[in-house]
């Protein structure tokens, strides 16, 4: 009992004496995925282009380290869809081809460190983590490739019973470089998603994204004593 006691006090004291930021930022997406062993042709597209948004909120344990989530919503994907024209085009004559945009909502579990540059005006955040996303929709897009116009569009099912997999895992890197004044922070981010479960039922379909951000932070001070 006097451990659980210990380990909860620890716990209260760091809670109280941490300092909170909370944040958000916004931007581009450039989405891919992994199609393991599959040829494509040299000059195949596979990527798409995207949009990311997100509200972080991170409890700054000391001068140097952070842990957090990261709300967010990103649109993800791929083109040149393998097997299409073979398999899946009902019309193979035609000029065109296929990509998937799959909008997931998500929230890793992040790690980030503080680095301090120019008397701590400027700061670099690099971060880690892993998270569980979901799918809230899917979209086939065909697209002439003569013209660069979307000939159909049609939702896809997701979930038990359809192609694509509702639930993705995997994890995410980022950096991050901020201009701080007093309690406030503006700043640049990209960072890296490297999915870990297919996409797809019949693909190999791991999920690849690269995000471009600007974002806005604060810090909540309710501590008792100040960071080491």
């Amino acid at each position: 009992m006097k451990h659980l006691i210990f380990a909860a006090t620890l716990f209260v004291s760091a809670s109280v004496s941490a300092q909170i930021s909370v944040g958000a930022s916004a931007g581009y997406t450039r989405a891919w995925q992994n199609y393991g062993d599959v040829v494509l042709p040299d000059d195949a597209v596979t990527h798409i282009h995207g949009f990311n948004s997100e509200v972080q909120v991170y409890y700054k344990l000391n001068r140097f380290i952070s842990v957090g989530v990261e709300h967010g919503f990103v649109r993800r994907g791929a083109a040149c869809v393998p097997g299409w024209n073979g398999l899946i085009n009902p019309n193979p004559i035609f000029p065109g081809d296929s990509r998937f945009l799959l909008d997931y909502v998500e929230a890793p579990l992040m790690i980030q460190g503080h680095f301090a540059l120019l008397k701590e005006r400027f700061t670099i955040q690099p971060s880690l983590g892993y998270g569980w996303s979901v799918m809230v929709n899917g979209r086939e897009e065909v697209v002439n490739l003569e013209t660069g116009e979307v000939e159909i569009t049609r939702d896809m099912g997701i979930g038990e019973g359809t192609n694509l997999s509702r639930w993705d895992h995997g994890l995410h890197g980022s950096l991050k470089l901020g201009w701080q004044f007093g309690k406030h922070e503006i700043f640049a981010q990209s960072s890296y998603y490297f999915g870990l479960k297919d996409a797809e039922a019949w693909n190999a379909s791991k999920n690849r994204a690269l995000n471009f951000n600007l974002g806005y932070s604060f810090q909540l001070n309710g501590c008792t004593r100040k960071l080491q």
